[in-house]
Parts: C-alpha cells; sequence; structure tokens
C-alpha cells in the first residue's frame, strides 16, 4: 500500500493536522490518504484551476473600479481615450444608446454606450 508522500505546493500551506483513518486514492501524483486528505487536495487543486482561469480569461469588473465608474455622465469622447489610455490591449467602441449589438462575448473589446447628448450613459464593460 502506497502512503501519500507529504510534498504538497507550499501555497496550499500545511495538510490537515487531524484525518480520519481510511484509505482513499489521492489524486495523482499523491498515492494514497485518508477522506480528509483527499477532500483538502481536492480543494486546493480547485482553487489553483480557478486562478489559472482568471489568469488565461481575465474579467475586468469596470462598473466599480475607480475612475471608471466615475465614467458615467462624461463625454463620450474623454472616456474613450481614457480607456484606450489605460486599456491599451484592448478594442475600445462607442455606441449610441439603444444600439444592437451582437452577443458574442469578446475579453479583449470594452463597449461604452453614449447617449443623444454624447454623455456616457452606464459604466463601460468587457465583452
Amino acid at each position: 500500500m502506497q502512503r501519500s508522500p507529504q510534498t504538497f505546493p507550499p501555497h496550499w500551506g500545511p495538510p490537515p493536522s487531524l484525518q480520519t483513518r481510511d484509505i482513499r486514492p489521492l489524486p495523482p501524483p499523491y498515492g494514497l490518504g485518508s477522506s480528509t486528505l483527499l477532500s483538502w487536495i481536492t480543494s486546493n487543486l480547485s482553487k489553483d484551476a480557478s486562478a489559472e482561469e482568471e489568469v488565461r480569461n481575465p474579467v475586468i469588473v469596470l462598473e466599480s473600479s475607480p475612475p471608471f465608474n466615475s465614467l458615467i455622465g462624461s463625454r463620450i469622447d474623454d472616456a474613450i481615450v481614457k480607456l484606450e489610455d489605460t486599456f491599451n490591449d484592448y478594442v475600445v467602441q462607442k455606441i449610441p444608446e439603444g444600439s444592437m449589438v451582437t452577443m458574442d462575448y469578446r475579453v479583449d473589446r470594452i463597449r461604452v454606450f453614449y447617449d443623444e447628448s454624447g454623455k456616457v450613459v452606464g459604466a463601460p464593460n468587457v465583452g
């Protein structure tokens, strides 16, 4: 019977000090261990996978990120310049309020809606 090696990624911290006495197969390469250890490893692997997904597909919440939430009510051209200067790898689109737009999601696109007076009507959004 192969026991679990005690080498885990350092950022996981120490494994649980109290564990049940049952023996379960652990995700490779960890061998065998308790269900407590299995739960701890599974939880940490899930957190790591979520962190990797965020790196691959970053979500920028402009609605709550100062100064972008302050763009509401500003002139559209000023808002576009500010966004393009800050997010130079993004396509920034200015769109009249009420216009039809595609429903596809692009992580490299920021849309800014404006009214007939040329003022931003909502926080810019990625997608």
